[in-house]
């Protein structure tokens, strides 16, 4: 007898778990990613899946369609080739996130086109472009980084204009019939088909950043795609105001500092699970590798950097004793030389597929370092605070900008004081004019520095009331006469 859930009503924790995993409209884990964090030097690297692209995916396609084709009689023209708006699509995405992620990319292009593709991988060349850019790439960043990235990505602009366009559209609601199931490889194509299609609608959504471009989601068979976009954006949207409210909760000084002041940002994020009523639990998955590299690794034990070099320029010996040990495990005593000479080292990683995964072990790990955040005077967004210096603006540099808070508030803070002290003003503008004279030789150095030093010694007599502001005036464009030169315009006469 079946169990009626009409009127079941879940817990908090179990709505908070659901609100994570994607619905019947949308899929939130695609790509399988991992990430390391280094301790020491508060970094973390993501390894981003790119098992999702046509370098993987176009031998299983080949073979999914051949087999629809004596299914179902429909004829497969062969794989499409790319056209060079596709080409010109991944160096516009290329650039754009070149300017804002420290990202080592994957030599794509020009592993398609060699030989050795088909050799290590058994892989046919093909030239196409990528479905997205980041896939099979590196990337680097600082504790915090993505974490702040994401909190103040602008999702709300992109979303809504693909929500319009899906509302208007008339044909949204159909849902196709479902597909029966042959096999695996038609699991695998038909999600890989649909992550393409749902591109064409979340793509926008996902370029506002790292986090959102490197775990797309995936609309499900016979989806209502007005629905999905509503459903990841509103994921996106609660995890922008729940990130954002726990860095304040956790890591801003001045939040509650008679209660909260002193008291840890861990026994901070414990108090706020527990007041919203969420788990203090987590689950993750853990994976090991091993490496060549050993910066900041613990393997192999106790062995000082001497003995690593001397061990790294002599290979190990192929002894009798090498040789038998070989025959014993059926392997090649130079492989066995080589692995006994180069050392490995142990890599503890985290996989994650979804947003909210890479967002909870992000700052799982703040929580375990003296990382320190405050909140920018000028534009009101939380900033890392950098070793000992502190203040009280970010660098933070807008995309579409070219000078940071720090700048910017040095300039307007600069300018407040300029209203008050007219001299200072006058000394500015005299001085920047000079200084590019300088910078091209019209001015010498030494007369350059006798100049600055006669002009500040004015400059305080004219706030003292010794002279006008006119007379300071007249004096620093008499200084210098601008006309031109003769002869060697290079040098000052």
């Amino acid at each position: 007898m079946g169990k009626d859930y009409s009127e079941y009503v879940p817990s908090e924790q179990e709505q908070y778990r659901r609100r994570r995993r994607g619905n019947q409209f949308i899929e939130l884990e695609y790509f399988i990613n991992s990430v390391r964090f280094n301790a020491e030097r508060k970094t973390l690297d993501i390894q981003v899946d790119g098992k999702k692209e046509s370098l993987w995916m176009d031998e299983l396609v080949e073979e999914y369609e051949v087999a629809r084709e004596e299914r179902f009689g429909e004829e497969f023209l062969g794989l499409e080739e790319a056209s060079e708006e596709d080409w010109k699509e991944n160096e516009e995405d290329v650039e754009r996130l070149d300017k804002r992620y420290r990202v080592s990319y994957f030599p794509f292009e020009d592993i398609l086109k060699s030989d050795q593709l088909y050799e290590k991988f058994g892989v046919e060349p093909r030239r196409v472009p990528m479905n997205n850019v980041l896939s099979g790439t590196n990337v680097n960043l600082n504790y915090g980084e993505g974490l702040l990235d994401f909190i103040y990505a602008d999702f709300d602009t992109p979303a809504q204009a693909v929500i319009h366009y899906l509302d208007s559209w008339e044909l949204h609601t159909d849902t196709p019939a479902e597909e029966k199931i042959y096999d695996q490889t038609q699991e695998t194509v038909e999600k890989y088909y649909r992550y393409q299609n749902t591109l064409q609608f979340t793509k926008g959504i996902m370029m506002e950043s790292l986090y959102t471009m490197v775990c797309p989601p995936v609309f499900t068979s016979g989806t209502v795609k007005l629905e999905a976009v509503r459903y990841y954006y509103e994921y996106l949207q609660t995890l922008q105001k729940e990130y954002l409210e726990l860095v304040e909760f956790c890591f801003d000084e001045s939040f509650h500092p008679d209660l909260l002041g002193e008291r840890c940002p861990a026994e901070r994020f414990h108090l706020y699970r527990q007041l919203r009523g969420l788990p203090i639990s987590f689950e993750r998955t853990e994976s090991l590798s091993f490496s060549r590299v050993g910066v900041g690794e613990t393997m192999p034990y106790g062995m000082p950097k001497e003995d690593l070099y001397q061990r790294l320029r002599e290979r190990f010996p192929i002894t009798d004793e090498l040789n038998d040990f070989a025959e014993r495990y059926h392997a090649d005593p130079q492989k066995v030389s080589m692995l006994l000479t180069i050392p490995r080292y142990l890599r503890v990683g985290y996989e994650f597929s979804r947003v909210d995964q890479i967002l909870e072990l992000e700052f799982t790990k703040l929580l375990e370092s003296d990382v320190r955040f405050r909140k920018c005077q000028r534009c009101g967004r939380y900033f890392i605070l950098k070793g000992n210096f502190a203040t009280r603006y970010c660098d933070r540099v807008e995309e579409w900008g070219k000078q940071s808070c720090q700048e910017l508030a040095a300039k307007e803070n600069f300018k407040r004081k300029a209203a008050d002290r007219p001299a200072l003003a006058v000394y500015d503008l005299y001085y920047r004019r000079y200084a590019a004279r300088k910078k091209v030789r019209q001015i010498k150095e030494a007369d350059f520095k006798k100049w600055r030093y006669e002009a500040m010694r004015l400059r305080d007599d004219c706030e003292a009331g010794k002279l006008t502001v006119e007379e300071y005036r007249q004096w620093m464009e008499g200084y210098f006469p601008n006309r031109k030169k003769a002869g060697n315009q290079n040098s000052e006469q």
